[in-house]
């Protein structure tokens, strides 16, 4: 499927706006529709965002009354405008729609293979999805996954964030997490495999996995306690870690140890219904350690700031903007 661009999803967001004002007309109806046909990925952020307007209230985990109550208002500011001035009006209009989706919906935000997926979790949410061999994956906040099992292998493609896997026995297929950087197969029973940024990180709790690169026929094996991270120069270094750091999040903690800022406030952002707002480039050379509540990213992201130059703007609690202080 074609990737809308944000020009794309912005067009997709002004028509959802045309077209659910009071006085849409049929030739704004019919314009909307040839934007449609135009291009493949058109219809794709078409879609997208009719699916946002039609419950998005439920999938973002925000209260359907007040989020609706904000779109409908939006929506009745700009049927009031465009009677004053519609040229002024449709631009408004347009922006005004783009502003409060974002503000209030991560999920637009979600590439379209997390709303493809077989297994998804939401902003908060933890899943545990029973496969059909008896193994079990527990899905962290913001993840998604495909299932893939076939006669010779058992296969789960982690599309995004986290996932825990118990897996059951079964000598004649192997069970494997894969990645774009590579694949994590089990040789025991229980690991976690987790997607950051351009790397994969996997840890080991009980028995061993093999970890192997796309990047060639570079693998390595990891006992109990022992993590790697992968990215596109292949394997990293094998390290030790504490079993109870290592499956944290579990727990709604997440234990880190010196990684980059911008990588740790995009998995608060996971953990949250909305978004927080950053320039990684800007951020780039700031690291942090520490333990940090998932149940409670406001009160993360306040150690952050308190350690770090940074700044931290709520504007709304689903539109938080992080900067670096100058």
């Amino acid at each position: 499927m074609t990737e809308p661009t944000r020009a794309m999803v912005e067009r997709a967001a002004f028509w959802i706006g045309q077209l659910h004002a009071p006085e849409a007309t049929d030739a704004e109806r019919a314009a909307c529709a040839r934007w449609r046909s135009e291009h493949p990925a058109h219809e794709v952020a078409w879609q997208r965002m009719c699916a946002l307007w039609d419950g998005f209230g439920d999938s973002a985990g925000l209260p359907r009354a007040a989020t609706r109550a904000a779109i409908d208002a939006g929506t009745a500011a700009a049927a009031h405008a465009r009677r004053r001035l519609r040229q002024r009006a449709v631009a408004a209009w347009s922006a005004g729609t783009v502003l409060v989706l974002l503000a209030l919906t991560a999920p637009m935000q979600q590439p379209v293979a997390y709303w493809l997926a077989d297994v998804r979790s939401g902003a908060g949410e933890r899943r545990v999805v029973q496969l059909p061999d008896d193994s079990r994956i527990t899905l962290d906040s913001g993840s998604a996954a495909d299932v893939r099992y076939g006669a010779d292998a058992r296969r789960i493609v982690l599309r995004q964030g986290a996932v825990l896997v118990d897996v059951a026995r079964d000598p004649a297929r192997p069970f494997l997490v894969e990645t774009p950087q590579g694949t994590a197969r089990a040789l025991g029973t229980r690991y976690i495999v987790s997607r950051e940024a351009d790397s994969t990180l996997v840890a080991v709790l009980e028995s061993q996995v093999e970890v192997c690169a796309f990047t060639g026929v570079d693998c390595r094996q990891l006992r109990p306690g022992q993590q790697l991270r992968l990215d596109a120069k292949g394997l990293g270094t094998v390290e030790t870690r504490d079993a109870a750091d290592t499956d944290a999040w579990t727990q709604n903690q997440w234990a880190v140890e010196n990684r980059p800022v911008a990588e740790v406030l995009a998995v608060l952002e996971r953990h949250r219904p909305g978004r927080i707002r950053f320039d990684a480039q800007a951020l780039e050379g700031l690291r942090v350690s520490g333990v940090f509540p998932l149940d409670d990213t406001d009160r993360a992201l306040d150690v952050l700031a308190a350690t770090l130059p940074l700044r931290v703007a709520r504007y709304t609690p689903w539109w938080v903007v992080v900067q670096r202080k100058p």
